[in-house]
């Protein structure tokens, strides 16, 4: 009888022991794919802090800063007239004799 009893505490003790591994290796993989998501995160950041750089590298050339501004923002010295060349649309008219 006490063997018996012992059989039931034992296999008790082996289905919570059975229940905790799994829980933890549950956990193992979340953990991992937040791993993985916080390691992609950072690649692109890295990516994103070198091309920054890149971009503070190319606009702290003086005339570099000058060319953007000039691009971006249709900036003009005060003695400078801009002219805005707009090219000609190529429009064919056809004329029917009726």
């Amino acid at each position: 009888m006490l063997k018996n009893i012992l059989i039931v505490i034992f296999m008790a003790l082996l289905v919570f022991a059975g229940m905790e591994i799994r829980s933890i290796l549950g956990q193992r993989v979340s953990v991992s794919a937040q791993f993985e998501e916080a390691r992609k995160e950072l690649e692109q950041a890295k990516t994103e802090r070198g091309r920054l750089e890149a971009d503070l590298n190319y606009v702290s050339i003086p005339e570099n800063l000058e060319k953007e501004l000039r691009a971006r923002f249709h900036y003009q010295s005060p003695d400078e007239k801009v002219m805005i060349l707009v090219p000609r649309e190529n429009t064919t008219t056809s004329t029917s004799t009726p």
